[in-house]
């Protein structure tokens, strides 16, 4: 399937830099980009893929970071200092 998508210069041109930093070609970063915006949205994944996901998200972690304290997820903190 081919799409095509006007963009305007200096978006096409912040986008090529963006592929190539990201060392990809600029389709590739494209379908990249369309592939987690829209078929790994929250909302199409299931639970088991939703854990997956979680699971690579925490090996990316260093093992040296400490885990948060209760105090630093709960509703009080989250919530402190903005009333």
């Amino acid at each position: 399937m081919s799409i095509t998508l006007e963009l305007p210069l200096e978006e096409e041109q912040s986008l090529r830099r963006q592929a190539e930093l990201a060392g990809r070609d600029v389709n590739e970063y494209l379908r990249e980009i369309v592939r987690e915006k829209v078929f790994l949205s929250p909302a199409s994944l299931t639970d088991e893929e939703w854990e997956r996901l979680a699971d690579e998200a925490a090996d990316i972690v260093p093992s040296s970071v400490p885990p948060l304290s209760d105090y630093a997820v709960s509703r009080e903190a989250m919530y402190e200092g903005r009333f």
